[in-house]
């Protein structure tokens, strides 16, 4: 009873860095749906790549604490060191 969503359905062949083959067809068909190979592809959270070099997954990380960050720097000024030390763990602890 489940159905794709279109914009959201991903396909990445995943093959060692050493041994590049690629996929048999440019698309996949499943049911009446065609499903186009990605390079990347993103599952609960985590993005995944065509030799699961964590690469993107890894940038993407970077990108948002930096951000994160430079907000909670924006306004450490009116924070306490206790309440400025929780943003920040309160940021970096989910994400290891």
């Amino acid at each position: 009873m489940l159905k794709l969503n279109d914009d959201k359905t991903e396909v990445v062949y995943i093959a060692s860095p050493y041994f590049q083959k690629s996929m048999p067809s440019e698309s996949l068909q499943i049911g009446d749906t065609a499903v186009s190979q990605a390079r990347i592809a993103r599952n609960i959270g985590v993005i995944f790549d065509e030799t699961m070099s964590m690469k993107d997954h890894i940038s993407s990380i970077c990108k948002t604490s930096h951000f994160h960050l430079r907000n909670i720097g924006a306004i450490r000024k009116y924070l306490t060191q206790d309440a400025c030390a929780t943003l920040v763990h309160s940021l970096v602890s989910p994400k290891t």
